[in-house]
């Protein structure tokens, strides 16, 4: 299969200061009210171009086994960090993951957001913003 791409639009909820999200109450799930994706393990996702410092990755594994994701190493120039490599975080069973990732390690030269997943992935992905 094939990558999927994402615009930042279908994957980003701002939360203003002094609003809460509920991610989840008794279950591992991002709610069905929240912008999200589904994961694509057998191509990976992107998120295309918008994301921007500060932002924060929902990861939601709904597969019964510990899984993992690998964001790729970005080349987003000028930053001095865009040669630091890739970063390979577990995602255990059935949970939600928060990631804040440095937009200068992982960027693309177009803003876009790599990452793949082990074989057996589901779940998906959501970005929180929050607005000032």
């Amino acid at each position: 299969m094939a990558q999927t791409k994402s615009t930042l639009a279908e994957v980003l909820n701002e939360v203003a200061v002094g609003e809460a999200l509920l991610l989840a109450e008794s279950t591992a799930k991002i709610p069905a009210a929240a912008t999200a994706v589904a994961i694509e393990a057998t191509g990976g996702n992107l998120i295309k171009a918008g994301l921007r410092a500060g932002d924060v990755l929902v990861i939601e594994n709904s597969a019964a086994a510990e899984k993992e994701v690998t964001f790729a190493a970005g080349e987003s120039p000028p930053s001095l960090r865009k040669g630091e490599g890739t970063v390979v975080v577990k995602l255990p069973e059935k949970t939600q993951t928060v990631i804040v990732l440095e937009t200068a390690r992982h960027f693309d030269k177009s803003g876009n957001l790599a990452m793949t997943f082990s074989a057996g992935s589901t779940g998906k992905i959501a970005v929180l913003r929050f607005k000032r």
